[in-house]
């Protein structure tokens, strides 16, 4: 506490309950349970007894901070934003500054809301252009070509938004998922990216075909805008996408509890019965990858870990006949 308050550098203060304690610090735990107060310079300057109320705000932080400020941000700063824009407050160059700005803290509060929380958000126009259109009626200005011009240009920037976002999630390889840092390449990996990309795809599906994103591509469409198509295609590939990673994933879902007992070391003379039952199953789905169109372009050449779990096993297990005999059988296919 000394330190923020004499320090010019230290511009913030939290104080966390922890137990029976309260601590202070610069930083918020990595897990804080319990809500925080926060206190912040408005300049980086040692306080002023006598100027402390007009060099530090404050408040309180919940448990889900994010949350909190999402909800601040979407149901609190946007109405008085456009109060100010209908009643004419201020020039209109003014207000098109504020709430872009405004738009796009909005919604990367909520992407990174979504991120925490395992999910992938795609944030929603505001649609505050008709407040700007309002205020410059008041002022005997409208110009209703400019009005719309705004209009599609908030839509289309959404469009460019969702296309980064969903991007970030096409362009993930399994090969990529397995080799991050501090990880092994391991078949039980790859298991976890097609069930964790399955459930991403499915939630951006259940987005894009909500209402909300049913609005901005109507109204695209109703303008001739070039981002309609553009917006389709994205829809169409990501159901492309979807349709893959849900088909893998339920192929790969039954090898799983035997990939777990493959990779933990068991007594040895029970490992070769285990590596027989994960064989038979490797051999069925890899099998099966070259008549099914799915498995075919997408399981059989991403899953390079599961093979080799197989060749490592037939090295391992190599004086045992059967077992060796079928691992090269599942190599040939």
């Amino acid at each position: 506490m000394h330190a923020f308050v004499e320090s010019p550098d230290i511009t913030r203060l939290f104080i966390v309950g922890q137990g029976r304690d309260l601590v202070a610090g610069s930083f918020l735990p990595a897990k804080a349970r319990k809500k925080a107060l926060f206190f912040v310079k408005t300049s980086k300057s040692a306080l002023d007894r006598l100027d402390f109320y007009d060099m530090v705000v404050w408040g309180e932080l919940g448990d889900s901070p994010l949350e909190s400020l999402s909800v601040l941000s979407s149901a609190v700063a946007v109405p008085l934003l456009r109060s100010q824009i209908r009643h004419g407050s201020m020039p209109d160059s003014a207000a098109l500054e504020l709430t872009d700005s405004l738009q796009a803290f909005v919604s990367s509060v909520l992407v990174e809301l979504g991120n925490t929380k395992g999910e992938r958000l795609l944030p929603l126009p505001i649609g505050w252009q008709q407040e700007r259109g309002l205020a410059a009626a008041h002022h005997g200005n409208a110009s209703p070509r400019s009005q719309a011009s705004n209009d599609v240009a908030a839509l289309e920037a959404a469009v460019v938004t969702w296309r980064h976002l969903v991007q970030d999630i096409l362009s993930k390889t399994p090969q990529a998922f397995i080799q991050g840092p501090g990880q092994t390449a391991t078949p039980l990996l790859e298991l976890e990216y097609w069930s964790a990309r399955a459930a991403d795809l499915s939630g951006l599906v259940a987005q894009l075909g909500g209402p909300g994103a049913g609005v901005v591509s109507a109204q695209l469409k109703a303008a001739s805008s070039t981002y309609s198509a553009a917006l389709d295609r994205l829809v169409l590939e990501i159901k492309v996408a979807q349709e893959e990673a849900v088909d893998n994933e339920k192929w790969l879902r039954p090898l799983r509890k035997y990939l777990e007992a493959f990779m933990e070391p068991p007594e040895y003379p029970a490992r070769p019965e285990t590596f027989k039952e994960q064989s038979c199953c490797n051999r069925i789905l890899l099998r099966q990858a070259r008549s099914w169109h799915w498995p075919s372009q997408s399981l059989m050449p991403s899953s390079p870990a599961m093979i080799n779990v197989v060749n490592a096993g037939a090295s391992v297990h190599l004086l045992h006949g059967p077992v060796c005999c079928l691992s090269a059988l599942c190599c040939m296919l």
